[in-house]
């Protein structure tokens, strides 16, 4: 009986410790998932970024294109 109950100890020493490592990856991946929230929105805004770079850079070459089509017009 004594075996038993030593055994049985052992298993709930075991099992608690494995509750505990569980915890601790259960933070670890939250952690991760916030973090990777947050790249997300980083991502997401220096999209946003460079679509309005583009866009700024199409108008100015259209800003440039046009005067200089209409210098060439009246040549």
């Amino acid at each position: 009986m004594e075996d038993v109950n030593q055994s049985n100890g052992q298993s709930q020493l075991k099992l608690q410790q494995v509750k505990g490592g569980l915890a601790t990856v259960k933070m670890e991946v939250e952690s991760c998932l916030t973090m990777f929230g947050r790249n997300k929105e980083d991502l997401d805004q220096m999209v946003l970024s460079i679509q309005e770079i583009s866009q700024t850079a199409e108008s100015l070459a259209k800003l440039t294109t046009n005067p200089l089509e209409k210098a060439e017009q009246t040549m």
